[in-house]
């Protein structure tokens, strides 16, 4: 399809500007094709997007595949896109109904986002006003919320970890296997450390009184909290008989360990004592 179409491929974007209800994106029996910069979006009316045994993912801020209006995804095959930009984003995005058929029982389709820095939240991998899964294998996965570096002592509590699906309805049909599973939160930073308290001063014993006391260490600051898991689904959702439905929240992370308390100053001491 990039090679068919004239200015509709820029930047990494496809823009579905062509006069066809269906696009086909297909790679061999033997040999997926792998694609690594590529963004779908269409206007157009009830388009339908054919995969089969494609896969492809993307650096940049925005939906992999975005439209406008109802699109239905037909997959065949091993299919997958993962995005590996580290903003929010949800992979597949519609303001209509998204509908996704598995062409047989060894058909599969797997989302997977990234983890997001940008935002408590992270990435969505489905989301639109309402979604139909039907036959096939479907594996949809919510980014992980961020880890930060065991080093970092900022105390910021980790990043969330996003849904798999939101929409207002799902409805699951058609002997489809579908396993949706929410991002895990990201670990917590160490707390700030405490500062060291300031020495105490120097005094001679003869015209003063005494050496004066060290000053006290500043207590260390509080581990950031862990992130919260993502839910498997936001929103309602429907399952017909034959259909096996796997749903799993996301792990809630680890705070981060409290900050190292500072040490005391050094007392005033006397160099001549009378």
């Amino acid at each position: 399809i990039l090679n068919k179409c004239e200015n509709c491929y820029e930047n990494g974007v496809l823009t579905l500007n062509l006069d066809k209800e269906k696009i086909i994106f297909k790679g061999s029996e033997s040999q997926i094709a792998v694609f690594n910069d590529l963004c779908i979006e269409s206007s157009r009316t009830k388009q339908k997007l054919v995969f089969e045994n494609f896969s492809f993912s993307s650096l940049k801020s925005s939906p992999l595949i975005k439209s406008s209006t109802d699109i239905e995804i037909e997959y065949k095959g091993t299919n997958k896109i993962s995005s590996l930009s580290q903003d929010k984003i949800s992979l597949i995005e519609s303001l209509g109904l998204i509908t996704f058929k598995g062409a047989d029982n060894n058909s599969s389709f797997e989302i997977q986002p990234n983890a997001v820095t940008s935002s408590k939240e992270g990435s969505i991998g489905v989301e639109a006003n309402n979604i139909i899964i039907e036959g096939g294998n479907f594996v949809i996965l919510g980014s992980n919320g961020v880890n930060y570096s065991e080093s970092d002592k900022s105390g910021k509590s980790g990043r969330n970890g996003s849904s798999g699906i939101k929409a207002s309805e799902t409805l699951i049909k058609n002997k489809a296997n579908v396993t949706i599973i929410g991002g895990n939160g990201g670990r917590g930073t160490q707390g700030i450390q405490g500062k060291t308290g300031e020495d105490g001063i120097e005094k001679d014993g003869i015209t003063d009184s005494g050496p004066t006391q060290g000053g006290t260490g500043y207590t260390g600051g509080n581990g950031g909290n862990g992130g919260n898991g993502g839910t498997a689904i936001l929103g309602n959702i429907e399952v017909k008989s034959g259909c096996n439905l796997v749903l799993t929240g996301g792990n809630g992370a680890q705070g981060g360990k409290g900050g190292k308390g500072g040490t005391g100053g050094k007392g005033g001491w006397s160099n001549i004592w009378g």
